[in-house]
């Protein structure tokens, strides 16, 4: 494990992690245009509003800059559709179950998960 001196440097560095493992699950492509420039890392359920699942890769979607653009406008039936075809139905609803906990956020687990 990394030692980090901060709270919020933990998060960026978990973030980060996060982000890189969405990207190459989706061979370094957009999931919605397939283009392979700007990737950036998209969480279906938001980080602030649903911790337990900030970290979980299944929340996270690959987008070039455009289409994350064009999410934010409100297309989540396309973000889901893309979730439940990886996961699956009775994952995805798990994973909205563990997004609507509350609870104490455990960064040194999600930095084993992330890292294995």
């Amino acid at each position: 494990m990394i030692l980090i001196d901060s709270k919020a440097k933990y998060k960026r560095y978990l973030d980060y992690l996060w982000g890189t493992i969405v990207i190459l699950r989706a061979d370094k492509r957009c999931e919605l245009c397939y283009r392979a420039s700007k990737l950036e890392a998209h969480h279906y359920f938001t980080r602030r509003m649903h911790g337990n699942t900030r970290w979980d890769i299944d929340v996270g979607v690959c987008l070039c800059h455009g289409c994350h653009q064009w999410k934010s406008l409100s297309h989540s039936e396309t973000m889901r559709d893309l979730i439940i075809k990886r996961i699956g139905q009775k994952e995805f609803e798990n994973l909205k179950i563990r997004a609507s906990m509350v609870g104490k956020i455990d960064f040194k687990m999600w930095e084993l998960v992330l890292m294995s």
